[in-house]
């Protein structure tokens, strides 16, 4: 992970230690989620009732897709260092998901590929996103390949006049916690910051000084037997 300066490494990461939860990735206006992946796991087969095709579906939230909004999404081939194969742009959300099926061909054949979101006005939720790909199983059936997640709450680093880094994170996310390591993301261990956190405008806010041994932050949701 490239580091942010020369003594504090980032780490945008999620660890989920309860069984499900709502996402907590708030897209403001000019903030984008990417995700790409080399493989798609095989679900299981069923009766074609058309050509195969690729499947990027996402979900917002209830009641945070605003009005005025604008969110941009995109499906690449292979990588996101190329060209979209598939895009477009929403400005409402009706039942807050939308499924985007590229026309005529499926570019996942390959089980590989990349999405992306942006807001490009206004601000959205991100609930869950599921990439799927229905391959030909014969004359009379596809494969589906599949995948769904849960999209993490965005970790956002700013360099300070003062020569501090602050963190920052959507108040939304109340029951995610800070963590630090000093010793890398693998083999750990985590702890929550002992810097104090505060609440400025809807983020958290968490000042670092960028002197002294390198660290790495990450979100964590704990479960509640760890808060206890």
């Amino acid at each position: 992970m490239k580091p942010i300066c020369t003594r504090v490494v980032l780490v945008v990461a999620l660890v989920m230690n309860s069984a499900g939860a709502w996402a907590q990735l708030l897209l403001r206006t000019g903030e984008s989620f990417t995700h790409e992946f080399s493989t798609l796991p095989f679900l299981y087969y069923f009766t074609a009732q058309g050509p195969p095709f690729s499947l990027f579906r996402f979900t917002a939230i209830p009641g945070s897709f605003q009005p005025g909004t604008e969110l941009q999404y995109e499906m690449f081939a292979d990588s996101l260092h190329e060209s979209p194969a598939f895009s477009g742009i929403l400005t409402e959300m009706p039942g807050n998901e939308y499924r985007a099926v590229p026309p005529d061909f499926y570019i996942w054949a390959d089980l590989q590929g990349a999405i992306r979101l942006t807001t490009l006005t206004g601000s959205v939720m991100i609930a869950e996103i599921e990439l799927g790909d229905a391959n030909f199983r014969d004359l009379m059936r596809h494969n589906w390949y599949a995948t769904k997640f849960v999209p993490p709450p965005r970790l956002v680093s700013r360099r300070m006049e003062t020569g501090t880094l602050r963190l920052t994170w959507t108040t939304n996310a109340a029951s995610y916690r800070l963590e630090s390591s000093t010793e890398g993301p693998v083999p750990g261990p985590w702890a929550p910051v002992p810097e104090p956190v505060v609440i400025r405008g809807s983020d958290y806010a968490v000042d670092l000084a960028t002197s002294g041994g390198r660290r790495w932050f990450r979100l964590s949701k704990p479960s509640p037997a760890a808060l206890n």
